[in-house]
């Protein structure tokens, strides 16, 4: 919810957070999202998952490739780890599945237990 004790924060550490449509979430930009892992981490916030998103003027564009699913029984990795390394590696730069009229910036949505 984006009036939970951790998105409060999200929206006072991070300059240009994004409130979901519905308004229960606060979407970080990309340039944020690690340290937004590690506050979460910090907190002792379990990570459910985190998905990527280009948001315009034009309106909101979700990515397929952005989506990881941490809170599954089966998940045997540490998930801020995890988190850290598609946040360095494969979604370092912007989603290309996106619709072709996406324009916007680039945010992520970390997902926790809060």
């Amino acid at each position: 919810m984006a009036d939970s004790r951790f998105n409060r924060e999200l929206l006072a550490r991070f300059p240009h957070c994004y409130v979901s449509p519905s308004g229960a979430e606060v979407w970080v930009r990309k340039e944020h999202a690690l340290a937004a892992v590690d506050l979460a981490q910090g907190r002792g916030l379990p990570l459910l998952g985190m998905e990527g998103f280009v948001v315009g003027e034009s309106g909101v564009y979700p990515a397929m490739s952005r989506i990881a699913d941490f809170s599954y029984d089966s998940f045997a990795g540490d998930p801020y780890e995890c988190a850290r390394t598609l946040l360095n590696g494969e979604w370092s730069s912007p989603p290309e599945d996106v619709h072709p009229d996406a324009e916007g910036d680039y945010m992520i949505d970390i997902v926790v237990e809060d």
